[in-house]
């Protein structure tokens, strides 16, 4: 069981360039957060491992969202415009996985998770009367949930192998993930009650095989 506090403080001063408004611009973000977690893990057997986690996360607005100015997106091609009023987004996450370890240096892991958001930040469309532009703004929520596959596996089996010893040096090791996320949206602006999270992909795997030789000192990897 832990807790994390955190404060943190954005700030931006500054004033406008065209010289109409003297107003400063002021805008903070001070607050002063705390983050609870808890882990269990479980031993099965000597090799077979049974783990729960849960945590408070937070995703925090980047420093252009809250700034009151307009930017040119050259991937876009449209103006995007920042948004004092975003807050952050707090995130709760919870996990479960089973992990087995055949030897020391391998394992094979499977586990499921969920996360609910508060307030998640996202870009927003604004219809002006030259095309359409951007702004970002607080969602009400959203969750996502999910699969995940962790192997790490050695060929430690060839290390008898004669001419092919050379081979019990390799490490495969593969992540994958499959992902399902819902947000609740504004219908009237999006049509839809409901879509996924802005940028989140259904799935994610990544590949690596490493290769390591202390006696020649040799390292290799591709991913």
């Amino acid at each position: 069981v832990g807790v994390r506090v955190e404060k943190n403080r954005l700030s931006l001063n500054g004033y406008k360039r065209d010289g109409t408004d003297k107003t400063p611009v002021d805008v903070k973000i001070d607050s002063v957060d705390i983050f609870p977690s808890i882990s269990a893990t479980a031993n099965i057997t000597d090799k077979l491992l049974f783990r729960l986690a849960a945590g408070k996360t937070v995703n925090r607005p980047e420093f252009r969202e809250v700034s009151p100015f307009t930017f040119f997106s050259f991937e876009d091609n449209a103006m995007t415009y920042g948004n004092p009023s975003v807050v952050s987004s707090y995130i709760t996450n919870t996990d479960a996985r089973l992990e087995w370890y055949p030897t020391s240096e391998e394992i094979i892991s499977i586990g499921a998770f969920y996360k609910d958001f508060q307030k998640p930040i996202e870009s927003k469309i604004l219809n002006t009367g030259s095309g359409w532009n951007y702004t970002f703004h607080n969602a009400d929520k959203a969750r996502s949930y999910g699969v995940e596959l962790d192997i790490r596996k050695r060929l430690h089996e060839l290390e008898h192998a004669g001419a092919f010893k050379f081979l019990s040096n390799l490490t495969f090791v593969i992540n994958a993930s499959l992902i399902k996320s819902i947000i609740k949206t504004d219908s009237v602006l999006e049509g839809a009650k409901e879509r996924v999270l802005q940028g989140q992909s259904p799935y994610i795997v990544n590949f690596g095989a490493y290769y390591q030789d202390s006696k020649s000192k040799l390292m290799a990897s591709i991913m």
